[in-house]
């Protein structure tokens, strides 16, 4: 599929805000093919890896800032957040590439429409292990569950 081939999906696919996990796991399959063909590591690090979380059934290599957030919930007592709607700069990301490649987009979303955007991102970006390596191994496990005061998600560990 050629560069222009995928912005033409993504374009279609981002004509309106995505209802569905399949409208957001399509997106994410092709921001990710825009982004290996751009490589950008750093710059769009946190994104790619959302992505891949998305895609993949465990990740195993995540951005420094990602790998620092979650080394805090294994340090301290503290096992659940309150969903800020950046999630460490994933819309920021997005939005930027999609303005970068002249692809036009939803963004920036109501503050309902953002809420049910992130929940759809919960939903499936749950119960994908990512592995840490920090002194010892240890897998984190992000369990979500949204209602009308937010996002809540669970992180836990195993060994």
């Amino acid at each position: 599929m050629s560069r222009q081939e995928v912005k033409d999906k993504l374009v279609e696919k981002l004509k309106l805000v995505p209802q569905s996990e399949e409208d957001v796991v399509y997106i994410l399959s092709r921001v990710r093919k825009i982004l290996e063909r751009k490589n950008h590591p750093d710059k769009y690090s946190i994104l790619n890896f959302y992505c891949n979380l998305s895609l993949h059934t465990k990740i195993t290599k995540a951005p420094k800032i990602i790998v620092d957030e979650l080394k805090k919930f294994r340090e301290g007592s503290e096992k659940t957040i309150m969903f800020d709607g950046s999630f460490v700069d994933f819309h920021g990301q997005l939005k930027n590439l999609l303005n970068e490649e002249g692809i036009q987009n939803f963004y920036p979303l109501e503050e309902q429409v953002q809420k049910e955007f992130n929940g759809l991102l919960i939903d499936i970006w749950s119960h994908t292990p990512i592995r840490i390596e920090y002194v010892e191994a240890y897998d984190v496990m992000i369990e979500g569950k949204h209602d009308e005061l937010g996002i809540v998600i669970s992180i836990g560990t195993t060994k």
